[in-house]
């Protein structure tokens, strides 16, 4: 997201969070069918639309995809923990951890790398998960110099500032933003379970509403999804295509 538009957006979510008597209730998609996030979507997504100059982009990947560092369960764990001891600093993490962490670490550097400029100042915020907990053998502190790895290693940028950030204590815009990606997420997992592997959905009138959002253009937000599929043995990327709906 552009930083430097994101005042309107501020003040906008803000009136909307009044009008729907919505207070500090986070939105996400597990509480979708919650009675005043399910009567208020619509709005919430027409404000993204309208108000917010950036990106969402979804990276789905197979469960059966057991990591995306190495060929098999094994290899994977070997070549996790090796590039974790590299970091100086950077705590003890499991090799399920770190998969998770590198797998998010090299989307985002790689997006970085080609949306931005040396000029750039940086924020990165993310939901608490267990890529940020404060934890005896990691934390907060030690997974951001695992970030700061992969962004020397895959990228010669270098911004002046580089903020990282997990959810605040009050909810305000920010979390309100952090929502997006996670409504994006839930209903593009939805669609594509059912798409690949035949799983049942129910999508109701507030999911139909995300979908037809995906599908919507917009003038300044734009959405993309990526799906890593193993199907018979074979990886397979495909771009995802959502068509807007009626």
């Amino acid at each position: 997201m552009s930083g430097d538009k994101s005042s309107v957006f501020e003040k906008e979510s803000m009136l909307f969070r009044e009008s729907h008597s919505l207070g500090e209730k986070e939105i996400s998609y597990k509480d979708i069918s919650f009675g005043p996030l399910k009567r208020s979507i619509k709005d919430y997504l027409k404000i993204a639309d309208q108000y917010i100059h950036g990106l969402i982009l979804t990276v789905c990947i197979d469960n059966n995809i057991k990591s995306v560092f190495a060929a098999d369960k094994t290899g994977a764990k070997n070549n996790l923990l090796q590039l974790s001891k590299q970091i100086d600093s950077g705590g003890d993490w499991s090799h399920q951890k770190l998969e998770r962490m590198y797998r998010i670490y090299c989307i985002i550097v790689l997006l970085l790398d080609l949306t931005t400029t040396n000029a750039h100042k940086i924020l990165w915020q993310s939901d608490t998960d267990k890529i940020n907990e404060e934890g005896k053998k990691g934390n907060f502190s030690q997974s951001q110099q695992h970030f700061i790895r992969f962004l020397s290693e895959f990228t010669d940028k270098s911004y002046p500032l580089f903020g990282f950030a997990k959810t605040f204590e009050k909810p305000g815009h920010f979390t309100d933003l952090l929502s997006l990606a996670d409504l994006a997420a839930g209903m593009t997992q939805d669609l594509l379970s059912y798409q690949y592997f035949n799983d049942e959905i129910l999508v109701e009138d507030e999911k139909a509403e995300i979908c037809r959002w995906l599908g919507r253009e917009s003038k300044f937000l734009k959405k993309s999804c990526i799906s890593i599929t193993k199907i018979d043995g074979d990886i397979k990327f495909d771009s995802v295509k959502i068509e807007q709906i009626g």
